[in-house]
């Protein structure tokens, strides 16, 4: 495996693709989760509270 500058990379840089995306993978799922919940607690409040969330939450609101 060579770099850009041509030099391969030192043995202790020599890992499994596997070991480097396994967590990568947890969170970037891990991201989605929040960010689906967290839209999901915002629509709960407009919606089912109805406590006129999002109008606050706008610039300016």
């Amino acid at each position: 495996m060579i770099i850009l500058s041509g030099a391969a990379p030192p043995q202790c840089c020599r890992t499994s693709p596997t070991i480097l995306r396994a967590p990568h993978g947890l969170g970037a799922h891990l991201l989605v989760a929040l960010l689906v919940c967290h839209a999901g607690a915002a629509l709960y409040h407009q919606f089912v509270r109805s406590d006129e969330l999002l109008r606050r939450m706008r610039y300016g609101g």
